[in-house]
């Protein structure tokens, strides 16, 4: 059961959804998926870490490179869970456009997008992914406002 547990967590994530439609296409430098998502580099590897703690995803270092891919052998449960996300996931408009921007990515040498990523040169990421990151910023600001409010009146 605790299989079942950590898949569902992990696809319970929108962002971590999108890095495993971007996995599909075969194994990304962590800098790639960064540059899709728009978010911070310890936000996606500490989604990345979810994906493979479930079971869902794989790792390997090269040098100071983390490369990720969906994993070779999944547990049952989770390709069952990877069947089932590539059905419904099929046609949406942001994994489309996450797929169109990973092409444009990928052409970039991996070293200089890394290079640009940490100097914070967001002409690298895909188009809407600061808003995105903003968006996400506001979003969490206001889930823990709700939580401390519902701390005090509790």
């Amino acid at each position: 059961m605790d299989g079942v547990v950590a898949v569902a967590g992990a696809l319970s994530d929108a962002s971590r959804v999108r890095a495993l439609a971007m996995l599909r296409a075969g194994e990304l430098c962590v800098c790639q998926i960064i540059a899709v998502l728009g978010l911070a580099a310890s936000t996606v590897s500490k989604h990345l870490l979810i994906l493979k703690q479930a079971g869902l995803v794989e790792s390997r270092r090269e040098g100071r490179w983390m490369h990720y891919r969906l994993a070779d052998k999944p547990s049952p449960t989770a390709a069952d869970a990877l069947a089932w996300l590539e059905r419904s996931i099929r046609g949406d408009a942001r994994i489309v456009a996450d797929g169109k921007a990973l092409k444009a990515i990928t052409r970039m040498d991996p070293e200089e997008l890394c290079c640009r990523l940490r100097c914070n040169d967001t002409s690298v990421c895909a188009p809407g992914a600061s808003a995105g990151r903003t968006a996400g910023r506001a979003e969490g600001a206001a889930r823990r406002r709700a939580a401390r409010a519902k701390q005090m009146s509790a």
